[in-house]
């Protein structure tokens, strides 16, 4: 619903990442699904996007969900109001070529 609010809305945003926390948050598609329907979860979103404009829109987008939601499980402490938009710095784990790197080990002490 919120998604298709923001491609109502024209947002642009060119990845999206949904979560339920407590059931698919740390291994998303690759666990298997729950034998039963959970009694609450949290949700997570997150989007990437290059337009600042629709980042801050996410933002009050999203608002409404939060402030429905279960008290104090959401926001960070001292984080008063929504915040502003902010750069990803991504984790990018790459392979080397064994011969390309010289293993070493020392104690110190």
């Amino acid at each position: 619903m919120l998604l298709s609010r923001c491609r109502h809305l024209g947002l642009s945003i060119d990845e999206h990442r949904v979560e339920l926390v407590g059931v698919s948050s740390a291994h998303a598609h690759m666990a298997p699904p729950p034998a039963a329907e959970p009694n609450e979860v949290l949700l997570r979103v997150a989007i990437r996007t290059r337009d600042r404009q629709s980042a801050r829109r996410f933002g009050h987008e999203i608002a409404p969900l939060i402030m429905s939601g279960l008290p104090g499980a959401c926001g960070a402490p001292g984080l008063a109001g929504r915040p502003d938009p902010a750069p990803i710095i991504n984790f990018w784990p790459a392979l080397v070529p064994r011969d390309a790197v010289t293993p070493r080990a020392s104690l110190r002490g």
